[in-house]
C-alpha cells in the first residue's frame, strides 16, 4: 500500500485523542506523487487493442488503451481551447459506453466510464433525488472550474462539529475541507456521521449530502432527515462488487449535486465517504501510460498533473461573495500514522510501545505561542 498524502499542518490532532484516526485542514496539504507501488490485479490482462474514434464537436480522440474502468485517450483540438478551459468534461462514446475526460496524465487524458449509459447503474440517490444518477451532473461538474481567488470570501463563520477534540484542534469553517484518514475500523465513518448530524440538528446548513461506497455506513438518524435535508447517493450492494475506479463519475456527480447548493447561495455540507475513486483511477492511468510510452514517466511532471488532478476536487470547498458556501469532509483509508508510531515500537520493544501511548500534558508544549497553549488548555 501507499499513501499520497504528505500532512503539512502545522497542528494536527494526534495521541491525545486516543483514537484511530487524525485530522488535518485539506488546506495545508501538499499531495506528492512519489513512486507507486500499485496493486491493481493483472492491468496488462484488461487491456485491448487501440480504436480510432472521434467524438462529437472539435475534438479528435483516439484510445491508446482500454480498459473497464478507464481509458486512456491522446486528445487534439482542431482549434485552441479558450483560456482556462479545456478537454475535461467532455462525454465521448466507445464501445457502447459513454465516458467522460476527467484528468491529464503525460500527454494523454483519462476518462472514466459513465455508469447507467450501457446497463442500469448501481449507484443511486437514496434520499433528496428522485431515480437512478444523472450522468450528464458529472461531466457538468468537471467542465466547471473551481471558483477562483476572486469569487472567494474570506470564512467568516465555523461550523461546530459537536466534537469537542475537533473544535478545539482542527475547527471547521463554512467552505473549508477537511479530511479524516486512518486504518479500517478507527472511526472515520462514524466521526463524519457525527459532524453530519450534529450539523443538522443545529440547522447549520441548507443541505447536507453523503457520496457512499460502503453499504454498511452508520446510517444518519431518521429523525434529522427533514424533507430535502439531507441527499445520499450510494452504491447498491447487489451483484458483483465494483473496483473503486469505476465509481469516479459518480463521486463527482456528488460533488456537482453540492456545488448547485453552493452556487444558488445557499450553505451545503458534502461527506464523502473514501477518496478510493481518485486514487484507483490515477494508479490506473498511470499503468496505462507507462504501458502506451513503453517506459517510466517523468516523476516531476506526473507530481503536477497530480496535484491538478485532486486541487480540482478539493478546491471546489469554498465560501463564494454570493454567500454560498460548500463544506467537504473526506474520508482516506491509510495505514500511515500506524507505520509511523505503534508498528515502529513494536520493533522497538515495550518501552516504546508505553512512551508511544502515553498521553501529552501541557508541560509538553512549554514555549509554544499562548494562543495554542490557550486551545490546549480548554482542550
Amino acid at each position: 500500500e501507499f499513501d499520497i498524502l504528505q500532512v503539512m499542518a502545522a497542528s494536527l490532532i494526534g495521541r491525545s485523542l486516543g483514537q484511530g484516526y487524525r485530522l488535518a485542514s485539506l488546506s495545508a496539504l501538499r499531495l506528492a506523487c512519489p513512486p507507486l507501488t500499485r496493486t491493481l490485479a493483472s492491468p496488462a490482462a484488461h487491456l485491448k487493442a487501440p480504436r480510432r474514434f472521434c467524438s462529437s464537436g472539435e475534438l479528435h480522440v483516439e484510445v491508446v488503451e482500454s480498459h473497464e474502468e478507464g481509458l486512456l485517450a491522446a486528445v487534439t483540438s482542431s482549434q485552441p481551447f479558450a483560456k482556462g478551459k479545456s478537454a475535461r468534461g467532455t462525454v465521448i462514446q466507445h464501445e457502447g459506453i459513454s465516458w467522460v475526460l476527467v484528468f491529464q496524465i503525460d500527454r494523454y487524458w483519462y476518462a472514466a466510464p459513465l455508469l447507467g449509459s450501457a446497463e442500469p447503474s448501481r449507484v443511486r440517490w437514496l434520499k433528496g433525488h428522485e431515480g437512478s444518477t444523472d450522468s450528464q451532473l458529472a461531466a457538468k461538474c468537471l467542465r466547471q472550474p473551481t471558483p477562483t481567488q476572486a469569487e472567494r470570501a474570506q470564512l467568516a463563520k465555523a461550523l461546530p462539529s459537536g466534537v469537542v477534540a475537533v473544535d478545539v484542534l482542527a475547527p471547521i469553517g463554512l467552505g473549508q475541507s477537511l479530511l479524516i484518514f486512518g486504518p479500517q475500523g478507527a472511526g472515520k465513518s462514524t466521526l463524519a456521521n457525527q459532524v453530519l448530524e450534529y450539523a443538522l440538528t443545529r440547522r447549520q446548513v441548507d443541505k447536507a449530502l453523503r457520496f457512499l461506497s460502503d453499504p454498511c455506513a452508520p446510517p444518519v438518524d431518521p429523525a434529522l432527515q427533514s424533507a430535502g435535508a439531507l441527499a445520499e447517493l450510494a452504491l447498491t450492494p447487489s451483484g458483483e462488487p465494483l473496483r473503486p475506479a469505476a465509481l469516479l463519475a459518480a463521486l463527482f456527480e456528488a460533488v456537482a449535486a453540492a456545488e448547485e447548493v453552493r452556487d444558488s447561495g445557499q450553505n451545503a455540507l458534502l461527506v464523502l465517504d473514501t477518496v478510493a475513486p481518485l486514487l484507483s483511477a490515477w494508479d490506473l492511468a498511470v499503468t496505462m501510460a507507462e504501458a502506451a510510452r513503453a517506459s517510466p514517466l517523468d516523476v516531476d511532471g506526473l507530481s503536477a498533473q497530480r496535484r491538478e488532478f485532486f486541487s480540482g476536487l478539493f478546491e471546489r470547498a469554498a465560501h463564494l461573495r454570493n454567500g454560498g458556501t460548500l463544506t467537504m469532509l473526506a474520508l482516506v483509508e491509510t495505514e500511515a500514522m500506524a507505520a509511523l508510531s505503534i508498528a515502529q515500537a513494536a520493533k522497538d520493544g515495550p518501552e516504546s510501545i508505553r512512551e508511544v501511548l502515553d498521553a501529552f500534558s501541557l508541560n509538553d508544549f512549554v514555549g509554544r505561542k499562548e494562543v495554542e497553549l490557550e486551545r490546549l488548555r480548554r482542550l
